[in-house]
């Protein structure tokens, strides 16, 4: 009889742990996502760049369109006051020198003119004014020295220092807007208004 031999038992094998060996699958794609807080920040932000890039935009495109019209229509504000005084004057039997007729005359027709001009400049502009704007600066001071004056007999030289007074402050007023002017063709339309203004004053003062 062989001897009976001892009993071993095998050598347990031990369990790999498989936790998370397959979670890449089972997770793929499952990143998590931004916090709802940060998502509604972005979308601010977002939504203010696209405000600022189309404002960018529209001051570009209309940027040139219009520009800064108060100075324009100062002027014409001021064309209309010279034209009136000038036409008021046309229209009576007050004047009695006829170089006073003649300024009186070519300043109402080149006023007028130029008026016309600028007007039509606003208008391509955008800017149509009414002629209650136009007539913002009817001066009722002026109207009473000017019936002053006729009651007097001064009504010539008067009304030549009156127009000369508007039109220095109206070639002060042209001189300034064209500093601001945004293009060319404003440029182009104060420069010949100006001109204009010039050769007027320069009239007023010529006696025969």
């Amino acid at each position: 009889m062989q001897p009976q031999q001892p009993y071993y038992s095998s050598p347990t094998s031990p369990v790999p742990d498989n936790t998370g060996q397959y979670d890449f699958i089972v997770n793929n794609g499952a990143k998590k996502g931004p916090a709802p807080k940060n998502m509604l920040l972005f979308i601010i932000g977002a939504a203010v760049l696209l405000i600022i890039l189309a404002w960018i935009i529209l001051s570009i495109a209309f940027g040139g369109k219009g520009g800064n019209t108060a100075p324009l229509i100062t002027i014409a504000q001021e064309q209309t006051e010279i034209v009136r005084i000038a036409t008021a004057a046309a229209q009576t039997n007050r004047l009695t020198s006829q170089d006073t007729r003649n300024f009186t005359r070519t300043t109402q027709l080149t006023v007028s003119s130029d008026k016309a001009q600028l007007l039509s400049f606003l208008k391509t502009n955008g800017k149509k004014l009414s002629e209650k704007q136009l007539g913002l600066k009817h001066s009722a001071t002026t109207d009473s020295a000017l019936e002053a004056a006729s009651a007097s007999g001064t009504y010539d030289t008067t009304m030549t220092s009156v127009l000369q007074t508007q039109l220095k402050a109206y070639q002060a007023s042209i001189k300034q807007a064209f500093t601001s002017a945004s293009s060319g063709s404003e440029k182009t339309l104060l420069d010949s208004e100006y001109k204009n203004a010039t050769l007027l004053l320069e009239q007023s003062t010529q006696r025969n």
